[in-house]
């Protein structure tokens, strides 16, 4: 017979992990990459950053380009261009020439050593332009799809064709200089030989828009690689002309840019998100989760830099990159968590059942802090789920048995099994894989009933009923006030979606939803209302000074459900209030008002 210690030791040891957990996961969320910042004189409009350099080449709104000494972050040299800013930099390998859009409609090509203007060439809606490796030759594309291609000094142009269909986004030459790539709007990619100026290899991958094009040489094999807007990268193989492999992406990029050897490429998320990629196996390393929203980047061996909010340029040492930490103990404390809840659970299944919610709170953030966010941290908790099911399955039967003999309680049972089977029976002969879709709908469907049976067996009186309420209320205000960090673009690890940006289309624009530490949009918001309609029960039943506290978090939860942008997560709110006030109203008018007034009062309000 186990004694009333060990008893108490097995419901409380969860609790402690569960703190420690806790602790864990808020020091290890915040990022300790953080960047050395400058302001330039104006808005930073491009960025060029050399292999070997340390000298960064910023153009800005104002027509000007500033030189800034990474090392130091002093200010070296300004150049004047005129009026105008300066949409794109280019500079040959060695960095003694540079060539520089003005106001999309001339080059302006210049000596760095002599500060002296070589050459000044007119082009008319030109989006950029790159000089060759040994700056012989220039390359610029329009916004008709157009590139062109001139020998410097400039006498005339060279029109290649065919054009893209959309404007150019693109142009890459190779260390050798004997290939030129360009890639557009539209998501299609030409490669053309330098010396006889025709085109070797074209792709079209039209799902979205080419950012960054980047070659990568080895033994004389050829490959080019493309990163897209949603931040797919393809990979096409030049000495066969054929697609090698492909990684689908699924957020947005703001911007990308390859090293000089093809190797590595950074992306600009929405939220700010600044990450290294190896080209060949797609592992990262995140230099910043959220911040600034950055719409320009530079990688070399040495260096990481990102600019063009506003005038604000940020620097990383690559050397000095410190990774994330406490992934595996976070990993190995949420599975001891787990095991000692389901222990604790065999002991008072309905503790269990509290510190399930908690712990099932922390599944998200913890996951997110583990390397690669391994997809089988969403299934886990179904394993608390069904002891829980299974320690309380002699209560629930005595339940259920006391029902079995109601009438209705038969009907409605046959007929949503009937409903069932004639779905089932629909899904699998319709689809190929209709049983995948039939089992998901028998889970989606059959899992709210095993809550609804042990919710129905947890509650013994009010205590039981408070507990429960008072667990769910605390661990969604803790969790759901996780937006407002996101919201100001807090630099945590844990924030915001697993490599995806929630965004919703609009007439006007784009809409950022936030999902805080959750893993979606849909999760926070159904957190929040849980809250907010716990805690509008517990004010219903609380004296007055307890009541002013769930009434205040009722409103600290609002923000958090407008922030996760889900327009059902509002809907189950006001069904809730609808509902809350037909039976306060009934009880009010119970003894005042005739039967059959308050049935149309009642259905008034459920029709509103």
């Amino acid at each position: 017979m186990t004694t009333p210690v060990r008893q108490s030791y097995f419901l409380w040891a969860p609790g402690v992990i569960l703190t420690i957990l806790c602790g864990l996961v808020l020091f290890a969320a915040p990022n300790r990459n953080v960047p050395r910042c400058v302001e330039l004189g104006s808005d930073v409009t491009s960025i060029y950053l050399g292999e070997n350099s340390s000298t960064l080449i910023a153009g800005r709104s104002d027509g000007k380009i500033e030189q800034l000494d990474l090392e130091t972050l002093e200010h070296r040299n300004i150049f004047e261009f005129g009026r105008g800013r300066v949409n794109h930099i280019s500079a040959s390998a060695d960095g003694q020439t540079i060539s520089c859009v003005v106001a999309n409609e001339r080059i302006v090509i210049r000596d760095v050593q002599t500060s002296s203007i070589v050459d000044e060439i007119e082009l008319q809606n030109i989006t950029l332009a790159a000089l060759s490796p040994d700056g012989s030759h220039l390359a610029a594309g329009d916004v008709d799809g157009n590139t062109w291609v001139t020998m410097l000094p400039h006498e005339s142009w060279t029109l290649l064709s065919p054009a893209h269909l959309k404007l150019v986004t693109t142009i890459q030459w190779n260390a050798a200089g004997t290939l030129l790539a360009t890639g557009s709007q539209g998501g299609t990619i030409q490669v053309w030989d330098a010396e006889s100026l025709d085109m070797v290899f074209s792709a079209a991958e039209p799902h979205s828009t080419i950012l960054a094009l980047g070659f990568e040489e080895d033994d004389g094999h050829r490959w080019i690689q493309s990163l897209h807007f949603d931040q797919t990268v393809t990979t096409f193989d030049l000495s066969i002309g054929e697609k090698r492999n492909q990684v689908r992406g699924s957020t947005q990029t703001r911007n990308g840019r390859y090293s000089t050897d093809g190797k590595e490429y950074v992306t600009i998320g929405r939220r700010g998100r600044v990450t290294l990629w190896d080209a060949s196996s797609h592992e990262s390393q995140v230099f910043q989760y959220a911040g600034e929203s950055f719409t320009r980047s530079a990688v070399t061996a040495k260096w990481i830099v990102a600019a063009g909010a506003g005038s604000k340029v940020a620097v990383w040492r690559r050397e000095s990159y410190d990774a994330p930490k406490f992934g595996e103990l976070l990993g190995g404390l949420f599975v001891a968590g787990l095991i000692l809840t389901c222990v604790a659970t065999l002991h008072d299944w309905r503790k269990g059942l509290l510190y399930c919610v908690v712990l099932d709170s922390l599944r998200d953030p913890v996951r997110k802090l583990i390397p690669d966010a391994p997809v089988w941290f969403t299934l886990v908790m179904g394993l608390l789920w069904l002891v829980i099911l299974l320690r309380a399955a002699l209560e629930i039967w005595e339940k259920v048995s006391k029902r079995q003999s109601e009438l209705w309680t038969r009907i409605w049972g046959v007929g949503a099994l009937i409903v069932m089977f004639v779905a089932t029976w629909r899904a699998i002969s319709s689809y190929e894989s209709g049983w995948h879709l039939a089992l998901l709908g028998w889970s989606s469907y059959l899992a709210p009933v095993a809550g609804v049976l042990i919710g129905l067996t947890f509650v013994r009186g009010q205590r039981d009923l408070r507990a429960l309420a008072m667990t769910v209320v605390g661990t969604s205000l803790v969790m759901s006030s996780s937006a407002f960090p996101e919201l100001l673009s807090w630099d945590w690890r844990g924030l915001g979606g697993i490599e995806f940006d929630w965004i919703r289309y609009q007439k006007f624009g784009l809409i950022s939803l936030m999902c805080g530490f959750y893993r979606s949009p849909t999760v926070l918001g159904l957190h929040a209302a849980s809250a907010m309609m716990y805690a509008a029960l517990l004010a219903r039943v609380d004296s007055r000074p307890l009541r002013r506290v769930w009434l205040l978090i009722c409103l600290l939860m609002i923000p958090a459900l407008i922030f996760s942008g889900r327009r059902k997560m509002l809907l189950i709110v006001l069904v809730f209030v609808v509902v809350l006030a037909v039976t306060s109203l009934r009880r009010m008018m119970s003894h005042a008002w005739p039967k059959r007034r308050r049935m149309l009062l009642t259905a008034t309000l459920l029709l509103l």
